[in-house]
């Protein structure tokens, strides 16, 4: 395990979800509680974890984005603007990637 690259990932990870939990705290609150759990957890690992803790959290949160009707990977945020709605989701699928690039940083980082 490289421990430096762990704790900057789960750093990154503990941002970028934050990030997307604010989103979803305005857009899609039944998802919000998930990423804030996600963002907390990445913040506790960074104090104290082990290979097995890494990879059933990494596996747990890459879950989110697993496909199925009505997961998280078709949510998308809606508005009256087509306009502001288009924006919004833009913003809101950048953030989505982020998080899952950390991710995978974190699961290499974690197997190295």
């Amino acid at each position: 395990m490289n421990v430096q690259r762990v704790r900057r990932a789960l750093n990154d990870l503990c941002h970028a979800a934050a990030q997307l939990a604010s989103v979803c705290d305005r857009e899609l609150p039944e998802y919000a509680s998930v990423w804030h759990r996600i963002a907390s957890n990445a913040g506790a690992l960074q104090q104290e974890n082990t290979r097995e803790d890494l990879d059933a959290f990494v596996n747990g949160a890459l879950s989110m984005f697993a496909y199925h009707p009505g997961s998280f990977s078709e949510a998308y945020v809606k508005r009256s603007d087509l306009t502001e709605q288009t924006t919004a989701n833009e913003h809101f699928e950048d953030l989505k990637a982020q998080v899952s690039k950390v991710l995978v940083e974190l699961r290499s980082a974690a197997a190295e």
